[in-house]
């Protein structure tokens, strides 16, 4: 019996430390940015429906704070991944940096 052989499948190349890092920053971000737009939807529709506040003044900032550090972890991904594929990208600062750097505005 002639035994039938899978054509193989070139191997992915493997991630880099950087773009491994940046991609789950950037997926961190994500998830905390959807947790704190949930909340915000949550009390506005309570308001509107009458049975508690909307949100606060301070969750609106939060959220857009959270907004602006999810864009900017994007673009550092974005520039790790083309780092790897062209090698001429802009080098960006490590993902935890670009964090910092949108608590300070």
């Amino acid at each position: 019996m002639l035994a039938m052989q899978r054509p193989r499948v070139p191997a992915r190349p493997l991630l880099s430390a950087r773009e491994t890092d940046s991609q789950r920053a950037w997926a961190a971000a994500v998830r905390v940015r959807k947790a704190a737009q949930e909340r915000i939807v949550w009390a506005f529709r309570n308001y509107i429906e009458g049975s508690g506040p909307g949100p606060t003044d301070a969750e609106m900032l939060l959220f857009a704070r959270l907004a602006l550090a999810e864009q900017r972890l994007r673009r550092s991904h974005a520039q790790a991944k083309a780092q790897r594929y062209c090698g001429t990208a802009q080098a960006f600062g490590e993902p935890a940096s670009v964090l910092r750097r949108g608590e300070r505005q």
